[in-house]
């Protein structure tokens, strides 16, 4: 399989199970960006980490009727800031959330670095920016196109 076919593959999933996500941390006051897709089958998990990188943890369902689940991560900011300028021209329901996850670890690269109180409210925001992005319910979808054309204008 060529590169090209397995990054739209990868884009594919991550457009259907996966997650462009910024979440706050209470650990050290510090925000954690990353790429992630969750299933209850471990072969495209384990597929992912050997063409991409990152991780596999698994998860023990809590739920005697539930499954196990397997997540495929990336939170590794600079490897997130290499692998989503590949993955940008084949998705398509999550590209926004990429393109604000590729800018915000653009410019917060971390790998050690103390951010100011300045810094950090400015990355406090991009959190909020992606509450939004990642929505759901009535209008999100419309919200999210209007958003997105006015990232790419």
């Amino acid at each position: 399989m060529n590169l090209q076919i397995k990054l739209a593959y990868a884009a594919g999933i991550m457009d259907g199970d996966g997650c462009f996500c910024l979440a706050k941390t209470t650990k050290y006051n510090n925000h954690l960006a990353s790429i992630t897709v969750k299933m209850t089958d471990r072969v495209v998990p384990t597929w992912l980490k050997a063409e991409l990188g990152g991780n596999i943890h698994f998860q023990a369902s809590s739920d005697p009727k539930g499954e196990n689940t397997y997540q495929w991560s990336i939170s590794n900011r600079q490897h997130i800031s290499r692998l989503i300028p590949d993955l940008l021209p084949y998705l398509k329901t999550k590209r926004l959330s990429a393109i604000v996850i590729l800018e915000f670890c653009q410019r917060f690269p971390g790998a050690g670095k103390r951010y100011t109180e300045e810094e950090k409210t400015i990355m406090s925001k991009y959190c909020d920016f992606m509450t939004v992005v990642n929505g759901r319910g009535p209008g999100s979808t419309m919200r999210k196109e209007r958003l997105l054309r006015l990232v790419e204008s």
